[in-house]
């Protein structure tokens, strides 16, 4: 979670954050450190020749919008491309560590936390509620 504030503080969204990309080190001293890798799909919003408003980036034609889909926050999936169409990145590295963390907490078969599916651009508030604790399923740290 710091490496995602540390990237928005400098207006960098990774677009790749997943498990596959979060590695433990060692350090010199036998502390043990998760680390964010793999920064291929990460975009610069300070790049000051495109003249960016925040994280947002105007999407006129189809593009890549990075990541693993089941990753992607809403804002950034349900864009469609066109001469006025913009993605609002901003969430985007917010909503895969908590898909992350999901997963994580759900243990090495979670329930799926969202009843459209992977599919994000299907995503509605009423797949939103908060998930039933006492129902299994969830690590006992978050009791």
């Amino acid at each position: 979670l710091s490496a995602i504030v540390h990237l928005k503080r400098h207006r960098i969204v990774h677009r790749d954050i997943k498990a596959d990309n979060i590695m433990l080190r060692t350090t010199p001293d036998d502390q043990e450190r998760l680390v964010l890798i793999d920064f291929g799909q990460c975009f610069d919003f300070r790049a000051p020749e495109l003249e960016l408003d925040g994280f947002k980036m105007p999407i006129p034609v189809p593009t890549s919008r990075g990541g693993a889909p089941g990753f992607l926050a809403p804002e950034v999936v349900r864009v469609r491309p066109g001469p006025r169409s913009v993605i609002d990145s901003e969430k985007n590295d917010d909503w895969a560590a908590g898909m992350l963390l999901h997963s994580l907490l759900g243990g090495p078969d979670p329930a799926d936390p969202f009843t459209s599916g992977d599919d994000p651009r299907h995503f509605a508030d009423a797949d939103f509620a908060p998930p039933d604790l006492d129902a299994g399923g969830y690590s006992a740290v978050l009791g």
